[in-house]
């Protein structure tokens, strides 16, 4: 329920805390202990056999758990690329282990899951060097291993998720995530338990193509980064490897410009006590950095790379005045637009508050930079633009879509289609809700005309998982990795969409992929609101499933709504007119 949340204002000053680290130079710090656990041991590949002279193949390794400590050195995870498995597939699980206080020992495996009757236990005997054991999960959801050594207190453990592989969601609708990436190509982050920035970059990306996401949201190839100072030439290496990196998984690259170096800012703010690392350059820098940037990506693919200019600059992410920012957004839409006539470009992601409230961290004016999107985009020269929202699905929600962003966009003649949602999370402990309400936002946005909706946050930095991310650091899944993969699968390859009734108590779309056509069914979740009800057409043969993707059994042709979406599937195709519905009420308190 929506108790379960962090209070508004906790959640996103947490959010700026992630996003905000100031460093020396202008760009945020970066760290380059990547190759380290969370153990302070050093990952290295697996040990290679050796048959006639030649290197035989070995599985990748994925270490999710260690130790070494007093004599004792022991590796606990998955022979796999990553973390998430077809369901009624075998899961390969590995021991490694040496020391002498190891050896001889037994080690009991325990499996737990929500989906499974009763736990698995397994017991092995350390002895040699490995154990390689298995198990086949039948559901889908998250199943966590632990290992206890029998007479001490040595445990590790880790979880993984059952979830079937998804296609690449199709081009209809962009469904992004911002797993940083680029953070991992320059150091500033790491996938635990990986032996090199190619294996992190790998199981990151891997991971990201198995859920069917089709687009990443990246930044921190920062401007210093190109461009280390004044006379510096511009070097693409980074950038370029990123963007192969995120095209050849099939995902268009929505990458955020600006974060300035040093060198750059503005001459009135470079002795600013105050300043971090998103301040306003001079203008003549700004338009020379677009213009390289768009010179060197021209022959990019239409739609493969995505400019977004700024991020939150009417929130704490820009270091001037909303008047100094609207110079610098039309200058670089239009410079790159000059240098590449074909690349797409959209606005930045504007926080735009609840009627415009001011806040310590949300501090200018939104209304100058919605009249100058306005304009580019009366020009042809945006593409779109996008906002952010970090609500949960409840009021708040609605009443950001009416007087945040909706009031932008009518005291700027801004249209309502084609947006896109450049960051939308919600923060809690419990993860089965931050499943709910990911899925209900999602899918609220892919019914109502917007292009993109990227979903917040893709992974934590340490073996702990924070209340924003689908990950931890190891990429170990939680809930919300199962029911957005599922929601991919079921509506990632829709190229036609239906609304049967859109009200709070009740959310019914119809998507359509050319073969099947699939319900989604849920409701706003709020005590408040009755639930309402759709009626299956009768004589038409279906298959229900949960938000995990498990199939669910109804009672009766009658489903009422609930927080957690159902999907109805149907062979062929269905529309709004086979069905009916009834809403529910709103009891105010």
């Amino acid at each position: 329920m929506k108790n379960k949340i962090i209070s508004a204002a906790a959640a996103l000053l947490f959010l700026a805390g992630i996003a905000a680290g100031c460093a020396v130079g202008g760009n945020p710090s970066v760290t380059t202990d990547d190759n380290k656990n969370s153990a302070g041991t050093t990952d290295t590949e697996p040990t290679q056999t050796t048959s006639g002279g030649k290197k035989d193949p070995v599985e990748y390794h994925y270490k999710n758990a260690s130790l070494q400590e007093n004599g004792k050195r022991l590796a606990f995870g998955v022979l796999n690329d990553i973390n998430l498995f077809e369901p009624d597939t075998e899961v390969r699980y590995y021991i490694s282990f040496s020391g002498k206080k190891l050896t001889g020992k037994v080690a009991t495996v325990t499996i737990e899951s929500d989906q499974l009757a009763y736990d698995i236990v397994k017991n092995h005997k350390l002895e040699g060097t490995e154990i390689v054991d298995s198990f086949v999960p039948k559901m889908n959801g998250i199943y966590r291993l632990r290992l206890k050594i029998v007479g001490d207190e040595t445990e590790l453990k880790f979880s993984i998720g059952v979830v079937p592989r998804n296609k690449t969601a199709n081009p209809e609708f962009i469904f992004s995530c911002q797993p940083c990436l680029a953070r991992v190509f320059t150091g500033r982050y790491s996938v635990l338990g990986q032996s090199s920035i190619d294996r992190q970059a790998a199981s990151m990306i891997k991971t990201i193509e198995y859920m069917g996401f089709n687009g990443i949201r990246e930044d921190a190839i920062y401007w210093g980064d190109f461009q280390p100072t004044k006379d510096s030439e511009m070097n693409f290496g980074l950038f370029d490897r990123l963007l192969e990196t995120a095209n050849s998984h099939g995902q268009s690259l929505i990458y955020i410009i600006g974060t300035p170096p040093e060198w750059a800012y503005k001459e009135k703010y470079k002795n600013d006590t105050e300043i971090c690392y998103n301040v306003c350059p001079e203008k003549e820098y700004w338009e020379d950095f677009c213009r390289e940037v768009a010179v060197h990506t021209r022959n990019v693919e239409r739609g493969k790379l995505i400019w977004q200019i700024w991020n939150e600059p009417d929130g704490e992410f820009f270091h001037g005045t909303s008047e100094e920012y609207c110079e610098l957004l039309d200058i670089g839409a239009r410079t790159i637009r000059q240098y590449d006539p074909d690349a797409y470009i959209i606005g930045p992601g504007l926080v735009a508050p609840i009627n415009q409230e001011r806040a310590e961290w949300w501090s200018k004016d939104t209304f100058p930079m919605g009249n100058t999107i306005k304009k580019l985009l009366d020009d042809k020269i945006l593409d779109a633009y996008a906002h952010h929202l970090h609500y949960p699905f409840d009021d708040n929600f609605f009443e950001y879509m009416e007087n945040g962003i909706g009031l932008v966009q009518r005291t700027c003649g801004l249209g309502t289609t084609g947006l896109f949602n450049t960051e939308s999370g919600v923060c809690s402990s419990d993860n089965a809700w931050c499943a709910t309400e990911n899925v209900a936002k999602a899918l609220y946005f892919r019914a109502r005309g917007y292009k993109d909706f990227t979903v917040f946050a893709f992974s934590s930095s340490t073996e702990e998982f924070d209340g924003w991310t689908m990950f931890n650091g190891y990429l170990q899944p939680r809930e919300s990795v199962i029911a957005y993969s599922t929601m991919l699968r079921f509506v990632g390859q829709a190229t036609e969409h239906e609304t049967i009734c859109s009200d709070r108590s009740l959310f019914a779309d119809i998507y359509y992929d050319g073969e099947k056509s699939v319900v989604t069914v849920y409701y706003d979740g709020e005590q408040k609101t009755g639930k309402g009800t759709l009626v299956l057409p009768e004589g038409k043969d279906y298959t229900a499933y949960n938000i995990y993707g498990n199939k669910k059994a109804l009672a009766s042709n009658e489903i009422t709504a609930s927080a957690d979406c159902v999907y109805i599937v149907y062979d062929g195709k269905v529309s709004a007119s086979d069905f009916s519905f009834r809403t529910g009420k709103i009891t105010e308190t």
